[in-house]
């Protein structure tokens, strides 16, 4: 049985954010303060850089609300795609038998398209912006939705520091699935956010990401989960667990793992699997 849903929308604390913002015509730093207090959601990793992130997308951001507030004030009502739809269709892939609830966070971010996968408050959490184009959200619905049928096939919660191994786990699903699901667009769509540059890049630099990806298979501290994912890593390309996970999982499909086999692994296995596909693709 599919994962069940339960739906926050933060629309209106943003809302009470901006206006409060607006009418006191507020500089960039005490509406930065009001954010906090008020508002304080934004798609950046619990870390001082996060927060030095989630800045720079309001100051970003900022003028950019007012032709969006139609949109922000019909709030989850207004959603499209409905996520529910994707939720049963990756939870069908993978051959999720677990009855779950899913808690879908609706915000507004900034602009940057960042849907993501958290526990927040003990519970799997999937948090979709709300100003993201319906023709966005629907490509990146399967890769989220994976991280959370992933996470509850194996029994994982879902936490920022996590091992290498894990992560690539997780993208290499995610990529992998929104490929099944939503077929025939370029590996640079799946893995590097439309960048057919990075991918490139990496394609031409994969021994020295593989290389790093085998070495850091057990490590799991904030600073390292950061440069695999959204800093820079090897070869100073960003992005580069997403890649890894692409071509690792791709391997081991090959060789005869199922998308669903391989979200059952449990955590404590992932590393060795993870080593098995980098094998794989040293020997090919």
């Amino acid at each position: 049985m599919p994962p069940t849903l339960e739906v926050l929308d933060l629309s209106p604390r943003f809302l009470q954010f901006y206006a409060d913002a607006v009418a006191k015509d507020l500089d960039p730093e005490n509406r930065w303060e009001l954010w906090k207090s008020v508002y304080g959601f934004a798609a950046v990793p619990p870390t001082p850089a996060g927060q030095v992130r989630a800045r720079q997308l309001l100051d970003e951001a900022w003028d950019r609300y007012p032709t969006e507030l139609d949109r922000i004030r019909r709030g989850a009502e207004g959603l499209s795609p409905e996520p529910s739809h994707e939720l049963h269709r990756v939870a069908e892939l993978l051959e999720c038998e677990t009855d779950a609830k899913l808690r879908v966070i609706v915000f507004v971010g900034g602009f940057e398209g960042n849907p993501f996968v958290a526990d927040i408050e003990g519970m799997t959490t999937l948090s979709l912006p709300i100003e993201q184009s319906p023709e966005e959200r629907a490509f990146m619905l399967p890769h989220e939705v994976t991280h959370v049928i992933h996470g509850i096939n194996a029994g994982m919660a879902m936490t920022w520091e996590r091992s290498i191994a894990r992560i690539v786990m997780e993208e290499g699903l995610a990529t992998r699935v929104t490929e099944k699901l939503i077929p025939g667009h370029e590996a640079e769509r799946y893995t590097t956010d439309h960048d057919p540059e990075l991918y490139e890049l990496c394609t031409a630099n994969e021994s020295e990401i593989l290389d790093s990806v085998r070495t850091c298979l057990h490590t799991s501290d904030s600073a390292t989960v950061e440069r695999f994912t959204m800093g820079a890593g090897a070869a100073g390309l960003s992005r580069t667990a997403y890649y890894a996970g692409w071509r690792v999982v791709g391997a081991l499909t090959a060789a005869g793992w199922s998308l669903a086999s391989l979200s059952k692994v449990p955590e404590a296995r992932i590393p060795a699997v993870i080593d098995s596909g980098l094998d794989l693709l040293s020997s090919s």
